[in-house]
């Protein structure tokens, strides 16, 4: 029912529709547009939902919450009655529900559509069945463009490139690639922990035929936020915006809670925070920075990557590998990750610097970080958002 009263809204008020598509980098880049053209124009955006199912049709209706009878009434009052109604809607499409996405694009036109990610094995393969499926979703959606509309395109992403390369539509490429439009170069980890306040984050430039920019995030690490600061600074160039004012807004940016975010905890040591979410393409981002932020002792708590589907064996397994290259202690937290120790143990790393914890032993879990930690360590904490581990963090701190 939500989602027939939100379709109605929809055709009745025909706002400009953007999507943003892809396996990684959906949140982290509609908050950066969304920031930016919030004092600008009139926008509504997609917010988290546990339930993605209500998350798309509570966009249309312009909540952020599930109130059944709230969000009923709301609707019918913008179906009955004319309202001030975005000019710009900005949807989140993560292909959880198949089912609903199907519902949608049949009626959907789309203005923008920016695909973040697809990679080689995607987040939600076990329902998708493989990156194939996944990858005719989203051309699906690409098909949906509205005639003058633009995709953005993640150019370093071989996946997301075929999805787009027949079709007939205005399309910019975003990304490391040389031919990208727009183009991130010049990367650079700067991260001075001795230094009052310790200065740390993440430089590069951005570089396009329209001009260059140089960027300094603070606090913000990995590729992940720099793929998000390219397509949203190629969507917003092509919203009518200049490179120079987009640029100034982005060393603004805070980022989002919990995604890859590096905290000086009041007992002295320093948590690397990507509890938000696990994916393959945040795990082999987070470990990238990891590596490079100096400390005393390097600590990975990592909870099960679920997402990975019948993947998961073999993937756990690969990070098992490298935790034993870049860790001096591993923990483990749920079902499957116990495979990363059994694989990190049998390359050589020290069985007696290892310990796993079952999903039902958060407070155990807790009390042995307390005890583990001490001034000078870092630690990485991330796993599958349905762990919790965020509340690890919030209480570490």
């Amino acid at each position: 029912m939500l989602n027939f009263l939100a379709k109605i809204i929809y055709k009745k008020y025909r706002p400009k529709i953007l999507v943003v598509s892809g396996t990684a980098g959906k949140t982290s880049t509609i908050s950066i547009i969304k920031s930016f053209l919030e004092n600008k124009i009139k926008i509504f955006a997609t917010s988290y939902h546990r339930d993605h199912k209500k998350a798309i049709p509570l966009t249309f209706i312009l909540e952020k919450e599930s109130k059944p009878f709230l969000n009923f009434l709301k609707a019918l009052k913008l179906i009955f009655f004319k309202k001030d109604y975005p000019e710009l809607l900005i949807l989140e499409f993560g292909f959880e529900d198949k089912k609903l996405v199907d519902y949608w694009v049949k009626d959907l036109k789309i203005d923008y559509l920016i695909i973040t990610s697809i990679g080689k094995i995607p987040a939600f393969s076990e329902v998708f069945a493989g990156p194939e499926n996944l990858k005719r979703r989203i051309k699906n959606l690409a098909k949906n463009i509205s005639v003058n509309g633009y995709i953005f395109v993640n150019n370093d992403d071989i996946s997301c490139i075929e999805v787009v390369e027949d079709l007939e539509t205005n399309k910019v490429y975003f990304g490391f690639s040389e031919d990208s439009d727009f183009r991130g170069v010049d990367i650079d980890l700067i991260c001075n922990l001795e230094t009052t306040p310790a200065i740390c984050g993440t430089s590069f430039q951005i570089i396009s035929q329209f001009g260059k920019k140089r960027i300094f995030l603070r606090n913000l690490f990995g590729k992940g936020i720099i793929y998000s600061c390219l397509a949203s600074t190629a969507f917003l160039f092509n919203f009518g915006f200049d490179l120079e004012e987009i640029g100034n807004f982005l060393e603004k940016i805070t980022g989002l809670p919990h995604r890859l975010n590096l905290i000086k905890t009041k007992k002295g040591f320093y948590i690397l925070d990507d509890s938000l979410h696990l994916s393959q393409s945040s795990f082999w981002q987070a470990i990238d920075t990891f590596e490079k932020i100096p400390a005393k002792r390097k600590i990975v708590l990592l909870g099960d990557c679920l997402d990975a589907g019948k993947y998961a064996l073999d993937f756990h397994f690969e990070i098992g590998e490298i935790l034993s290259k870049v860790a001096d202690f591993i923990i483990t937290f749920g079902i499957r990750s116990k495979y990363s120790i059994d694989s990190a143990i049998s390359y050589g790393f020290d069985e007696n610097k290892t310990k796993y914890f079952y999903p039902n032993q958060a407070h155990e879990l807790l009390h042995f970080l307390e005890n583990l930690l001490i001034p000078g360590d870092l630690i990485l904490i991330t796993g599958d958002k349905r762990l919790n581990l965020h509340k690890i963090v919030d209480y570490l701190r």
